[in-house]
């Protein structure tokens, strides 16, 4: 009677070195301890340099397994497709981050600037000056001051995000907008594996 094997994989990994193993593209289970260990050193393929990735299919995956284990009946519980790719080791640019929070920052201010001339909110200030009775101010007043700090407060809260701490435990929607375009990059990645005939199948 064949004994099940249960495996994740996940839709991509990366990898540091060309040799690659199974347990470097997901989780495996079964109720003998050895076969689980097999499967975790199982090589799957290598990779030539830094920056080459593969696309392979759950049956590539199940064939070599069950080449291993010819006994063993594979459950397949993750991604029917994977990429797999070699991630060089990336330094880290001072500079480079300096002048990405540079272009980041004034590229905002100037945003918020043009969009605040467009909607002509200093007549707006001026109306609601007027309306209140309140004299208009020689240079900066209650409201542009109370504008700036609830601007500030606002982008926040929506970010989700300052400095290092969340104001709540959700994902912020920067980390939400990265998370659907790498589904996006790697559903596009497989697709052309697909069309071209590229996958690596069982």
């Amino acid at each position: 009677m064949e004994k099940q094997i249960y495996i994740q994989c996940r839709q991509h990994s990366a990898v540091r070195e060309g040799k690659v193993c199974f347990g470097d593209l997901g989780e495996v289970f079964s109720d003998r301890p050895e076969w689980t260990a097999r499967v975790k050193v199982m090589p799957v393929c290598t990779l030539q340099k830094p920056g080459d990735r593969v696309v392979m299919s759950s049956l590539f995956i199940t064939e070599k397994i069950k080449t291993l284990l010819p006994e063993c009946q594979v459950v397949n519980l993750g991604e029917a497709d994977m990429i797999v790719e070699w991630e060089p080791v990336r330094k880290q640019n001072v500079w480079k981050l300096a002048a990405i929070c540079l272009i980041v920052f004034f590229g905002t201010a100037f945003t918020i600037m043009a969009f605040h001339n467009d909607v002509d909110i200093r007549s707006v200030f001026e109306h609601i000056y007027r309306l209140s009775g309140a004299a208009l101010p020689q240079s900066l007043g209650v409201l542009e001051v109370s504008y700036c700090i609830g601007l500030f407060v606002g982008i926040t809260v929506f970010f989700n995000h300052l400095g290092k701490r969340k104001t709540r435990n959700d994902p912020t929607p920067g980390q939400v907008s990265m998370y659907t375009y790498e589904q996006n990059v790697n559903q596009s990645i497989m697709n052309a594996a697909d069309r071209e005939g590229e996958a690596q199948n069982g």
